[in-house]
């Protein structure tokens, strides 16, 4: 009896001991890593299902999934895959889920400012007092639009994997693979 208790308390110990150890360190206190599963934009106050734990974390998770950061108001990270065991720090760089959908209205605001500046000045080109308001209109709402773009391409999470030793894990986001 006494053999059976000890291989369960082993066989307990080992399945505790399974998966990294993860920290996060990150700005937002919203973060959250979760496991990949299909994805939607969270509200304030929504729970991801899959979460395995919240900035700061320093818990053990399996080492066996795939893996997103997310959480409500950040746009969801890559899918990346961590190693199978050790003690590892992700850095995370959540990107505002607000700030995309400034980035999305921008572009929209300005594409509808320089078309009906062009329209303008197709409709009457040879008017001088027009031509300057036009001018601006398709200016600045190129402007508008080219900063949207801008702003909705440089807007992501981004997460970078150290071992607790600080040595750098690249992670490749395109293949979801963590490399040495």
């Amino acid at each position: 009896m006494r053999s059976v208790a000890m291989a369960v308390a082993a066989l307990v110990a080992g399945q505790a001991e399974a998966g990294p150890l993860v920290r996060i360190d990150a700005g937002d206190a919203n973060v959250s890593l979760n496991e990949d599963t299909d994805l939607r934009p969270l509200e304030a106050g929504d729970e991801q299902p899959g979460s395995l734990c919240r900035a700061p974390c320093n818990a053990r998770i399996p080492g066996d999934r795939r893996y997103v950061i997310d959480g409500p108001g950040i746009i969801p990270s890559e899918p990346f895959e961590l190693p199978s065991s050790g003690a590892l720090r992700l850095v995370v760089d959540p990107g505002s889920m607000s700030l995309r959908h400034a980035g999305r209205e921008l572009e929209l605001l300005g594409g509808v400012v320089t078309v009906f500046g062009g329209g303008v000045l197709l409709a009457d080109p040879r008017a001088a007092d027009h031509q300057a308001l036009a001018l601006g209109l398709v200016i600045g709402g190129a402007t508008a639009m080219i900063a949207g773009v801008l702003l909705v391409a440089h807007t992501h999470t981004s997460v970078t994997i150290y071992d607790r030793g600080g040595t750098h894990i690249a992670l490749d986001a395109r293949r979801g693979a963590v490399t040495f």
